[in-house]
């Protein structure tokens, strides 16, 4: 290898090293805050020493190049104090030079094969990053960057998508019955189920617990819902076989489309909304959301784009139909799928105390967040009854949404709605929290004069040592009261000593607010 040709590979050698070690460095920065933090301390250290081991490598190659350089320096020196003319002297500097190239050489195939096997460590680093370890899906990360990414994508060239999120149907029961590691077995046989029914080009997640989501780029809706009743079907006519036993398993899917300055979570939110009327009306069924509603696609008989479900109707809207019945409340109706459901203040701190008695373990902790509608007074003095009916259903379709697991919902008061759910730390919750309130923000109301803008105030309290639902409520009220007079549209979390702002609690628990 000539002295030119070496140095350029060597040259080209450290700009790898450089640009490896900077690129996994700010890999390992994402992993650093998006991991979740059962997780995190062991891929940091794993992550930190693979970062060592190429700091090490781009060292011991700078070292190796610098006394290369040295031994070739000095023997230029001696060839000129010779001027050149002892041949012996020549042919010996040539012998020299020729066993610094050599070994220049194999210190170089010697980097070059730990660099290979570098990046393949670091390539496998990545991928379990982003992968499920039970299913063997892309994972939630995988989710949240394609979907924020292809919304961005839509925002600014057009380009459309639609998202599916599917529910295993009864896994509960699968677990009660046959115990976790069956219930392992049907979540690995559905993701297989999954990647077998979509396209090539659509992205299969483990969207958390029971529930799967499949992004699917440059599809309409229509071809979504299609694609999602499919892989309905195959489930539907599959079997999962464990020790003696055959079990049938469903799933119930909604369907929605990226539309015009939708956010990833107002994408999410209409996509659950389907899911949701879909196991309302019986389960193992595929629903789609046009923007106004849930509709249900019924492949033998018409498209999604004829056929209106009557499961959950349009916001505010009587129903006239004979298989829904709307039931008036304190402002406007609610849909009677969701008002046999909506519980009252005294059902639902019943409803809280039993989960309190129930306690087992930190899953099973509950949280209580008191969701008020800022200045409703005034949308009622300026919208009207109708309208503010619609504010009140739209937000109470959200809440049930959230709480459909094993939570529950209830209307407090003319303007705020009780929401419960089990399982969530106070960063959890907070976050949760912050969602709902931001969806407010992004998704106004649609009426035909425009759009009808609200925000939310928010309060949230978690059982602490004997609670009594009593109490966790009075937190609850507090923390809200302090979200009301810090001017609405905000957060805040009861620690059990003071009301705190979301902002505080997750900046405690290391969380992005």
């Amino acid at each position: 290898m000539s002295v030119g040709l070496l140095d350029f590979t060597l040259s080209a050698l450290i700009a790898v090293l450089g640009t490896l070690t900077g690129w996994f460095w700010r890999k390992l920065r994402v992993l650093s805050k998006a991991a979740n933090a059962a997780s995190s301390e062991t891929q940091m250290r794993h992550a930190e020493a693979i970062l060592g081991r190429l700091h090490d490598l781009a060292a011991g190659v700078a070292a190796d190049v610098g006394e290369h350089n040295l031994q070739v320096e000095a023997i230029n020196d001696r060839l000129t104090a010779q001027g050149g003319n002892d041949a012996t002297a020549v042919v010996a500097a040539v012998s020299q030079l020729l066993a610094a190239n050599s070994q220049m050489q194999r210190q170089l195939d010697s980097a070059q094969e730990r660099l290979r096997e570098q990046a393949k460590e670091i390539e496998s680093q990545t991928a379990a990053a982003r992968t499920d370890a039970l299913t063997g899906l892309a994972n939630r990360r995988v989710f949240d960057g394609e979907l924020a990414a292809l919304t961005e994508r839509y925002s600014e060239e057009g380009k459309p998508f639609a998202l599916t999120i599917l529910d295993i149907d009864h896994f509960k029961e699968f677990n009660d019955t046959y115990g976790h590691q069956v219930g392992d077995v049907v979540l690995q046989h559905a993701a297989k189920v999954c990647l077998a029914s979509v396209s090539d080009t659509d992205v299969v997640t483990r969207f958390g617990g029971e529930e799967f989501a499949v992004i699917h780029p440059g599809t309409s809706l229509e071809e979504a819902t299609s694609r999602a009743d499919a892989l309905r079907q195959a489930l539907d006519h599959s079997l999962i076989r464990t020790d003696d036993k055959e079990l049938h398993v469903t799933v119930s899917l909604g369907v929605a489309e990226v539309a015009a300055a939708d956010k990833p979570a107002s994408l999410i939110v209409r996509a659950d909304q389907a899911l949701y009327a879909a196991k309302q009306g019986g389960r193992n069924r595929t629903f789609w959301h046009d923007g106004v509603g849930p509709q249900a696609y019924r492949p033998a008989q018409e498209s999604p784009a004829t056929e209106r479900a009557e499961v959950l109707p349009k916001a505010g809207q009587a129903g006239n139909s004979t298989s829904t019945r709307n039931v008036r409340g304190p402002c406007g109706q609610v849909a009677d799928e969701d008002s046999k459901n909506l519980l009252d203040r005294p059902a639902f701190l019943q409803k809280l105390a039993e989960f309190i008695a129930g306690m087992r373990c930190a899953e099973d902790v509950p949280t209580a967040f008191l969701v008020q509608i800022d200045r409703f007074d005034d949308h009622l003095d300026r919208y009207g009854a109708a309208i503010g009916g619609q504010l009140l259903n739209a937000l109470a379709t959200v809440l049930f949404a959230v709480a459909r697991k094993q939570g529950a919902v209830a209307q407090f008061s003319k303007q705020s709605f009780s929401l419960l759910v089990p399982g969530y730390g106070p960063a959890e919750a907070t976050m949760m929290a912050e969602q709902i309130r931001k969806l407010s923000r992004q998704c106004p109301l649609p009426i035909e004069a425009g759009a009808v803008e609200f925000t939310l105030s928010i309060g949230a309290a978690q059982v602490r040592g004997n609670d009594t639902a009593d109490r966790m409520i009075e937190r609850a009220e507090a923390a809200l009261e302090c979200a009301v007079r810090a001017g609405g549209d905000c957060v805040f979390f009861h620690t059990g000593s003071a009301p705190e702002p979301a902002e505080a609690i997750l900046s405690e628990a290391n969380c992005a607010v």
